[in-house]
């Protein structure tokens, strides 16, 4: 299955931030888990772009000025299941497997899009 199969289903244009926050750098990524993450940030059609962060779990915590949604790339905060939006701070997250994790993994990849959408129409 290509990598673009997974997010070509629906393309959604988004005025409000949104942010990517990864678990460990992008320079230590495997190239396909780059151009996953590329992929799914290319079907947001987000304009900036949505922002693609490094955030161990307590800087999460204290962060100031998050984009309002957020998908959380390998992170373990308490009272947030994966693949389920929640409300966080102003806005919402979605939490799924690490990078490694996901790119390996078609079905996940499926469930991650479809808390996306979902992430997505309970907010606009």
């Amino acid at each position: 299955m290509e990598l673009n199969e997974i997010y070509e289903e629906e393309v959604y244009s988004i005025s409000q931030s949104i942010g990517l926050i990864l678990n460990e750098p992008w320079e230590n990524l495997s190239a396909e888990s780059r151009t996953m993450l590329l992929n799914l940030t290319a079907a947001l059609k987000q304009k900036p772009a949505p922002q693609i962060l490094f955030l161990n779990d307590s800087d999460l915590d204290n962060m100031q000025n998050l984009p309002e949604y957020l998908v959380l790339f390998g992170h373990n905060p308490s009272g947030i299941k994966t693949h389920l939006p929640t409300p966080f701070k102003s806005g919402s997250v979605t939490l799924t497997y690490k990078p490694e994790q996901l790119a390996q993994d078609p079905e996940a990849k499926k469930e991650l899009w479809a808390a996306i959408r979902l992430m997505l129409s309970r907010n606009d």
